[in-house]
Order: C-alpha cells, then sequence, then structure tokens
C-alpha cells in the first residue's frame, strides 16, 4: 500500500486525528447529557402544562413563537395577509408571549412571518421563551438551556480542519487509499457524531409520548403537539410552515 511520508503523512495523520477527537467529544456529550436525562423530576412536576410549554417541550423556540402566533390568529388579536405578513390588531400585548409577538413586529405592526417567528426563536440572553424554559427545567423536563448543543460547534470545526488538511495533503503531492478512505469515512463520521441530541429529559420525553398519543382538540394545543400542519386556516398554515429547501440544480 502506497503510504505518505514527510509533509503528507502529518496532515493526514492530523486529519485522522480530528475525527478521532469528534468521536471521542461525541462519547463524552452523551455519557454527560445520559446523565442529566436521568435526574429524577420533582414532586411539583406533575402539573398541567399550557400551550406554550407544550410547545417549548416539544420542538423548542420555533414551536412556541408559531404557537403564539396561532393563538393570537384565533382570537382576533392578529391576522395573516396573503403575502403572509402578519398584522397586529391588538393595542398592545396581553401576556409575555405577546409581547415577544409585539417586539419582533416591531412599531410599524406588521411584518412577515418568517422573520417574526426566528426572531422570537433567536438564543439571545433576553430572549422572551427563557424563562418558560427555566420552569421546564426545574420541573424536570428540559436539560439546561444549550446543554445539548454544547460542544458540537467545536466538533463541527475539527470536521472541517479535517477535511481541510486532507485537501493539502493531496496539493503537496499524495494521493493514495488512505485519503480515498478519508473522504469516505469523513461524511460517515459527521452522520453518525454530528447529528443534534434531544433536549428532553426521559421524563420530559415520556411527556411528549403522551401528548402525542391524546392530544386534546383545541387547535394551538396540537399546533403545539404537532406543529403547523394542524392549522385548519390555509393561508395560515402555509404562513407558518417553514420552506422545504430549494432542490439542488
Amino acid at each position: 500500500m502506497d503510504l505518505p511520508t514527510g509533509t503528507s503523512a502529518l496532515l493526514l495523520g492530523s486529519a485522522y486525528a480530528c475525527l478521532v477527537c469528534v468521536a471521542v467529544i461525541h462519547l463524552v456529550r452523551a455519557r454527560r447529557l445520559a446523565g442529566l436525562r436521568r435526574h429524577p423530576a420533582p414532586p411539583a412536576a406533575g402539573r398541567v402544562l399550557d400551550i406554550w410549554e407544550i410547545a417549548l417541550l416539544v420542538d423548542g423556540p420555533t414551536r412556541l413563537a408559531q404557537v403564539t402566533i396561532v393563538h393570537m390568529l384565533g382570537r382576533g388579536r392578529a391576522v395573516i395577509g396573503k403575502d403572509h405578513s402578519i398584522g397586529l390588531l391588538a393595542a398592545e400585548p396581553e401576556d409575555e408571549y405577546e409581547r415577544m409577538v409585539f417586539d419582533a413586529v416591531g412599531p410599524q405592526r406588521t411584518a412577515p412571518v418568517e422573520s417574526v417567528v426566528a426572531r422570537i426563536a433567536e438564543s439571545t440572553p433576553t430572549a422572551g421563551w427563557r424563562p418558560t424554559w427555566a420552569r421546564l427545567e426545574r420541573d424536570g423536563l428540559l436539560l439546561p438551556e444549550g446543554a445539548a448543543e454544547r460542544g458540537a460547534r467545536t466538533m463541527t470545526n475539527l470536521m472541517g480542519i479535517g477535511f481541510v488538511l486532507t485537501f493539502v495533503s493531496l496539493a503537496v503531492g499524495y494521493i493514495g487509499p488512505l485519503t480515498i478512505g478519508y473522504f469516505l469515512l469523513w461524511p460517515a463520521v459527521g452522520f453518525v457524531f454530528l447529528r443534534p441530541f434531544a433536549p428532553q429529559t426521559t421524563v420530559g420525553r415520556a411527556w411528549v409520548t403522551a401528548l402525542r398519543t391524546d392530544t386534546p382538540a383545541y387547535v394551538p394545543t396540537r399546533v403545539a403537539v404537532f406543529g403547523p400542519r394542524e392549522i385548519p386556516d390555509r393561508l395560515a398554515r402555509a404562513a407558518l410552515t417553514p420552506p422545504r429547501p430549494s432542490p439542488i440544480d
């Protein structure tokens, strides 16, 4: 077998080391999160969740934003136009969830629905959904905010560094089975180890399963559990449904 030497050996060795580091970080993350998930929920966790808590538990801040808008539409406090823009009809927000919508729409009182949802779902220190996440965390249903994503950026960077190093080894003249092997292994490692971890605890996952099994007919609750596909109004459903990725030509 044609083995690399000198600079090529150093580059390829470093590239493979990056893949090994990705695997090790993944295993450390998985072990840490498994420990967090197994913590029992406190006795007070048996309370009834509201629609916003359900949305955040099932699918995060984006789902919470969608449910908030659906709730406002159903009560005549907002309207969605044919251009998929939301217009505020209420003079002022009724609660902290509506305040997120008002802040995202801005003083002009109308904005594209997609951008409003994206602004609400942003992970900022003052994000309006953080107190709700904190409640669900105290109830033992969600992991600490950001725990499931911690380490993911480092892993992505390592994948990129390894890819670049392998290309550089090609540029300096080595083309052999180890290079081909790396390019075959690289997407497999990414598929296995870069998949996101779910933010729910073991108890939280059980709640989600129960909600999906026995969901009330109330539209905002169904949207919280299953997403915008449960919105009966065709225009609102289209506006709140995330766009599909464009096909690659």
